[in-house]
């Protein structure tokens, strides 16, 4: 088959805490060129999951491709200007050199903020669509906590969302979005209806198995097909606190059928606020945390727990440190537990100077000065030493590469503790079992992660086992306790009285 022309493949994934320390341009990993033309070719590439998919799925129909730039970032705070100019001018500048395009293919996040722009993903997305006209075909994958605007889907023809929580389907819609790529470089043209609910959910009531928003994404998932070419449900980012907060439906039609699209729309977002008290949530306190543990200690044929500490969760801006949680088990003597990662860059290069067997004082968070990163000391023994980059085997990193960092395992007391010079959220069993360490040699997991964890502990700690522990953080979802600004309001469930419609 001779090849009819190439997509070009280019995106930036940040979500943005508007209350964590803003985002360093260190923090990204960035593929340009023939760097990122040659991973997505390796059997477990570092590159967002959705892209490798993405081009086999394409080259079924005949077409080539231009990886051109990709920069990812886990979530932390605003990114900075200069870096995010730098990078899109960079993009563009490449773009502009392998044109003509056949289509573009935009692999983003949606919830990214910049030290002076609220919406650098739709910037980006002007920039595109000015460079290659109105004719080339534009095509948007986005992470469900997106905050989608206007502005954003003014400039594509298409959007497309995960639709799990934990993102377990990055591989599948990168297929649709490669198919939906194919009907409009086949001639479909498209319109975009948008409706935003004045809601901003919790994070940890947006699991989809098992809780609304996946009977809610399933629901908009039922009008594709004829005239509707795509659902897109995004639950936001509770922490972006901007003034794009809020749900949002988007949903892609055929040319001509905006009304039927902006009807699908507004059904699903009514649908989804009259069942908006099934996303408020409760959480286990410390105390009670901690006497879950105690009992499985007197009684070993209780099952083991999993305790999430979601309000520091590294995947929502949370700096993956405080102690609270570990402060208190050490205190109460608790055995044979698991904590994993926590970030200490300097811990981290301590306990690994000191070699295997080193029993020194461990002095946690001794640099750093983020709220709630309090110092605590314990006494410690190094019983591990590891890192670099490993390819995960379950959940959202499954089959994809990722580093772990300098990493070492610090016995305090009864608690085992991964430290890392790197900041990032428990998403695969690799990060203990790189280390000798098993899921099931615990009684007590403890992870620094607001819900991805799910996809990646499930072998032994199903759901009934997961403990969401409610302790302080940057990542928080108790909203109530945080300083909104920018966040719109009244908005639900900051403002449990508001009465909204689609009618209004």
């Amino acid at each position: 088959m001779a090849q009819k022309g190439n997509i070009a493949i280019m995106g930036f994934q940040l979500e943005s805490n508007s209350h964590s320390p803003d985002c360093e341009a260190s923090e990204f990993f960035t593929l340009t060129g023939e760097d990122f033309m040659a991973d997505v070719a390796l059997p477990a590439p570092a590159s967002p999951r959705e892209v490798p998919a993405f081009i086999a799925e394409i080259a079924k129909e005949g077409y080539g491709h231009h990886a051109l730039s990709v920069a990812v970032a886990g979530a932390s705070g605003r990114m900075p200007q200069d870096y995010l100019d730098a990078w899109i001018n960079n993009a563009i500048d490449r773009l502009k050199a392998v044109m003509p395009v056949a289509g573009v293919y935009l692999c983003q996040h949606g919830a990214a903020l910049a030290t002076r722009s609220e919406d650098p993903d739709g910037d980006f997305f002007r920039r595109v669509r000015d460079v290659v006209g109105d004719d080339i075909p534009i095509v948007v994958t986005l992470d469900p906590h997106a905050n989608v605007t206007e502005r954003m889907i003014s400039p594509i023809d298409a959007v497309i969302a995960w639709q799990t929580n934990p993102h377990i389907d990055q591989k599948e819609r990168g297929i649709e979005a490669a198919q939906l790529m194919a009907s409009l470089l086949g001639g479909v043209q498209t319109d975009l209806a948008i409706t935003k609910l004045p809601m901003i959910p919790p994070s940890i009531s947006q699991v989809t198995e098992g809780g609304p928003l996946g009977e809610h994404i399933a629901y908009a998932q039922s009008f594709v097909g004829g005239d509707i070419m795509a659902a897109c449900l995004c639950s936001g980012f509770s922490l972006g606190d901007c003034t794009k907060a809020g749900m949002s439906i988007v949903i892609t039609s055929r040319r001509g059928q905006l009304h039927a699209a902006q009807e699908v729309a507004d059904r699903v977002a009514q649908r989804i606020w009259n069942e908006r008290h099934r996303y408020d949530i409760t959480m286990t306190s410390l105390d009670a945390a901690v006497a879950l543990m105690k009992e499985r200690e007197a009684d070993p044929s209780l099952p083991p727990l999993c305790y999430a500490d979601v309000a520091d969760n590294p995947g929502s801006g949370g700096r993956g440190n405080t102690t609270y949680i570990l402060k208190a088990f050490a205190e109460a003597g608790c055995q044979d537990a698991i904590l994993a990662p926590f970030y200490d860059a300097p811990l981290a290069r301590t306990a690994r100077a000191a070699g295997i067997g080193a029993e020194f004082q461990a002095h946690f968070n001794t640099e750093e000065r983020s709220p709630y990163s309090e110092e605590l000391t314990l006494p410690a023994k190094v019983i591990a030493i590891g890192g670099g980059t490993v390819v995960g085997r379950r959940g959202m990193s499954e089959g994809r590469s990722f580093d772990l960092g300098d990493c070492a395992v610090i016995q305090c007391g009864g608690i085992r503790i991964l430290v890392s010079t790197r900041r990032f959220q428990f998403i695969d069993p690799v990060v203990i079992e790189h280390f000798g360490l098993s899921l099931s040699d615990t009684r007590a997991l403890i992870v620094k992660s607001r819900g991805h964890f799910r996809a990646a502990v499930d072998e032994v700690f199903k759901a009934p086992q997961v403990i969401e522990v409610d302790v302080p953080g940057l990542a928080t979802p108790m909203l109530h306790r945080i300083n909104f600004q920018r966040t719109p309001r009244p908005i639900y469930p900051l403002d449990r009285e508001l009465i909204w419609s689609t009618e209004q």
